[in-house]
């Protein structure tokens, strides 16, 4: 895929999420069933942590479910959390009780910083906007937002929104790079098209969009540079609401696994989410010891 066609799908996503973000972050309010097996993989990763906060990193955070999730799971384990995303207005629309602002940050445009205080345990969230994206593209280390090494690092519902085989393999090597020597690193992949109600209405939504985005001569955008896999979806009922999206099949999963091996190995593997409870495959890996 060419880089063109590249930053035309992040800009659809950008408008899209900037658009819906509303609407959006009201469907997601709810942690996945699958974080409850990821929840387990931390609560024995806990013993092998040195005293002092578990530290997670979190890639296209939203409005921190996930964050919202491991409080309410462990609400006597004390963690600190580094989240980013694209969509400011996701994180601004998180409700975390007690959230105040720390100082030294009301003047930063770039990042700001929360202090979650509902629970025991209190936690610390500290976010920078960024185009993870962007910076793959441009061949800049995620090392470069400037968070800490972590214990753990994930990203749910985000490696779907990455376009192209090359920059989804790029960005698990580099957060392979932000954990410790034998953090945890665990990923969603979203398999829509294995569901045949699922891809009967990708099909036609993408064909829509196709029809829709022709005509509005999206800059840079090629469809013939679109990879096996590659959709355009919508969103409800809504006109013109399009989001690239990419399903990931059993083939394209286990190439992945193959060629992070020099770098982590899974520690567990499962599927969960949806009616089919096969929605997302899920990938925790451990960092080997660079």
């Amino acid at each position: 895929m060419n880089a063109e066609t590249i930053q035309a799908l992040c800009a659809i996503n950008k408008q899209f999420y900037e658009g819906q973000h509303a609407s959006f972050a009201a469907t997601r309010q709810n942690g996945w069933p699958g974080w409850e097996k990821v929840a387990d993989c931390f609560e024995l990763d806990f013993a092998r942590n040195t005293p002092g906060p578990y530290r997670v990193l979190d890639i296209g955070c939203g409005n921190l479910r996930f964050e919202k999730f491991l409080q309410n799971k462990f609400p006597h384990q004390s963690f600190e959390f580094f989240a980013t995303d694209f969509c400011d207005e996701l994180f601004e629309d998180a409700e975390l009780p007690g959230v105040i602002k720390l100082a030294g940050e009301e003047d930063s445009d770039v990042s700001c910083a929360h202090r979650a205080t509902n629970c025991p345990a209190a936690s610390d969230v500290q976010y920078v906007s960024s185009d993870v994206v962007q910076l793959l593209q441009q061949g800049t280390s995620l090392r470069s937002l400037g968070f800490p090494l972590t214990e753990a690092a994930v990203a749910f519902g985000f490696l779907h929104h990455v376009p192209s085989a090359q920059l989804r393999l790029m960005f698990l090597q580099e957060l392979m790079e932000c954990v410790k020597p034998g953090g945890l690193v665990v990923v969603s992949l979203w398999q829509f098209a294995e569901d045949e109600r699922m891809l009967k209405k990708a099909l036609a939504s993408h064909a829509q969009a196709q029809a829709s985005l022709s005509k509005s001569n999206t800059p840079g955008l090629d469809f013939s540079q679109l990879e096996t896999g590659d959709f355009f979806l919508g969103w409800k009922e809504t006109h013109n609401a399009w989001r690239y999206c990419h399903s990931f099949s059993e083939g394209e999963i286990a190439q992945l696994v193959e060629q992070l091996k020099p770098q982590a190995e899974v520690f567990a593997s499962f599927k969960a989410d949806g009616k089919s409870e096969q929605l997302n495959s899920y990938l925790i890996f451990r960092a080997l010891h660079r």
